[in-house]
């Protein structure tokens, strides 16, 4: 089972996943293939804006972390609205895969994903 936990409070926007979908044998796994590209996506994301403090990041096999700290009000707007995508993806792999994928916190417009 992977799980998801989505935390954006105080001008922190935090990312964690962890474990293993074991929906195939390991190399096959779509799955976590799928949450690995959105991980990875996040960080790149992440990275990629140049917020005020350096966002810190783990990507290992079975595990991802990013962890952001926004300045500004407009910084914490920014990431969450760039990082939005990313949500609704992990929302959709949980909501069609509910065997393999737990979102610790729901993943809804205020909080970061858009629930179709």
């Amino acid at each position: 089972m992977i799980t998801v936990l989505w935390d954006k409070r105080d001008r922190r926007v935090g990312l964690y996943i962890e474990g293993h979908a074991c929906a195939a044998p390991k190399g096959y796994d779509t799955i976590c293939a799928a949450v690995s590209v959105l991980a990875q996506t996040a960080v790149y994301t992440a990275m990629r804006l140049s917020l005020s403090d350096e966002p810190q990041s783990v990507l290992r096999t079975g595990y991802a972390a990013l962890l952001c700290r926004c300045r500004t009000a407009e910084e914490h707007r920014r990431l969450c609205e760039a990082l939005s995508v990313i949500a609704d993806g992990l929302f959709l792999l949980a909501r069609r895969y509910p065997d393999h994928i737990q979102i610790m916190r729901p993943l809804n417009a205020e909080e970061g994903g858009n629930e179709k």
